[in-house]
């Protein structure tokens, strides 16, 4: 049976007391968690460099520089989109980067064997596709935990380009192609290559937050065993996640095409 304590009195009294002061201490308390937080403590190490470099190193904030590190940093941010989405749903793909150099090695082999850009590109989308669902089909059909999947075909991937390219390089590459990963919208200081992180990142924000597909995957993230018996279907889930983040990292542009010594 449940307990009922009463006070009166000065009991009432003191109870008020220890309520009102706990509300007063509150905000002070959540304010030195939130400043002892790591993420605090991040974000204040990133703004005092930003603002170091700003004030003191020359050139730092020139549309030059900017332009380079937006165009260098275009490719990761790429990739971090499906990332985002697998790591919310409990799993990791530690192979991208494998996976980014061997579709920059098919790129630059087609490229030398005068395949139009135009056919050349689909078939790099569909090889990136192809290495993240084999990722996912190890994961979903066999059981294996991501992490050890995708450590293997990391190894796998960079082999597979090493045979492929040999010792040779590819360095020539369509007009078209090598203009879209140097030049800049117009006459602004943003580079091409960010351009398609601009469009979809947006896209994969609102799917995630407002459709049936992103609430599922934050169920699976949450509990799976729930999720899946809620009728979710995880493995069909978690193996387009893979096929995903495979046709993000294929990344057909000038600046991510890997030489015998990058693959």
């Amino acid at each position: 049976m449940p307990v009922v304590v009463r006070l009166e009195g000065t009991n009432v009294d003191r109870a008020r007391q220890v309520l009102s002061d706990a509300r007063a201490q509150l905000p002070t308390l959540i304010a030195a968690t939130d400043l002892a937080s790591p993420g605090f403590v991040t974000a204040h190490q990133l703004s005092t460099t930003l603002l170091y470099a700003a004030l003191f190193v020359p050139g730092f904030l020139s549309a030059f520089n900017i332009s380079q590190a937006i165009a260098g940093m275009s490719e990761k941010a790429l990739i971090v989109l499906p990332m985002v989405l697998l790591i919310i749903a409990r799993e990791i793909d530690l192979s991208v980067a494998s996976m980014l150099a061997l579709t920059s090695v098919i790129l630059g082999l087609l490229t030398r064997a005068e395949l139009p850009l135009a056919a050349s590109i689909p078939l790099v989308l569909a090889s990136g596709a192809l290495a993240g669902a084999f990722n996912g089909a190890l994961v979903t059909r066999l059981g294996l935990p991501s992490l050890v999947v995708t450590l293997g075909t990391m190894a796998l991937f960079r082999g597979i380009g090493y045979i492929l390219l040999g010792p040779d390089s590819v360095n020539v590459f369509p007009d078209a192609l090598t203009d879209f990963g140097i030049d800049n919208v117009g006459d602004s200081f943003v580079p091409w290559t960010i351009v398609p992180f601009v469009v979809l990142a947006p896209i994969f924000a609102l799917g995630l937050q407002h459709t049936a597909i992103g609430r599922r995957i934050y169920a699976i993230g949450g509990n799976p065993d729930t999720a899946l018996y809620s009728g979710i279907r995880l493995r069909r889930i978690r193996f387009w996640l893979g096929l995903d983040e495979g046709y993000a990292a294929r990344k057909p542009l000038p600046g991510d095409l890997r030489t015998h010594e990058e693959a």
